[in-house]
Parts: C-alpha cells; sequence; structure tokens
C-alpha cells in the first residue's frame, strides 16, 4: 500500500477506493480528515510495519469521502524520529541508523 508521508497530519488516514467501498462497515463518528468533515470510521490499537520499523498501538482512520489521490493514504511524519528525503534520488528514508 503506498501512504504520502505527511508531517501535517495527526493520525494515519486511508483513503477509500470510491464512495461504496465503505458501505458495510461500521460509522464510527464524523471528524476532520484531509478532505474536510466526513464520515469515518477508526480502528484502534494497529500495528503499522514499514520495513522493519514497527509503530504499535496507532489508531487509523478510514475516510467515507473519496478523493482525487495519487496515493492509498496518509502516514504521518511525527511517528518517525527521523526522516531523511532525497529529492534528487526521488526516495524517503524513515528512522535512518546514526
Amino acid at each position: 500500500m503506498q501512504l504520502q508521508l505527511d508531517t501535517g497530519a495527526k493520525i494515519p488516514e486511508l483513503f477509500p477506493a470510491n464512495h461504496d467501498s465503505l458501505s458495510s462497515q461500521p460509522w464510527g463518528g464524523s471528524m476532520a480528515t484531509s478532505s474536510g468533515a466526513n464520515g469515518t470510521t477508526v480502528y484502534p490499537n494497529v500495528t503499522i510495519k514499514n520495513g522493519t520499523t514497527m509503530v504499535r498501538h496507532m489508531d487509523v482512520v478510514q475516510s467515507r469521502r473519496a478523493v482525487a489521490f495519487d496515493a492509498a493514504g496518509l502516514l504521518p511524519g511525527a511517528i518517525f524520529r527521523r526522516i531523511y528525503i532525497s529529492h534528487s534520488g526521488g526516495f524517503v528514508v524513515l528512522n535512518p541508523a546514526e
């Protein structure tokens, strides 16, 4: 799954593939997300694995509003201790070794 690294995001957010993709999911409430205030489903206590980095006990929000975006969702930059971005190389290293 390709997620967009976002330093302004406070919680990992997944976008639906289309407007009907979440019709069977329980509605969790409404909150402000990247696409504005909309209905969401919150998945508590999720573990996110990115390479060798494991981030445990996170809440993940599934937005109900489809957005035109080239990634499947947003990944907060704040969950990593350090981030190295190579604009010329087109890659990102999360929690690089010192």
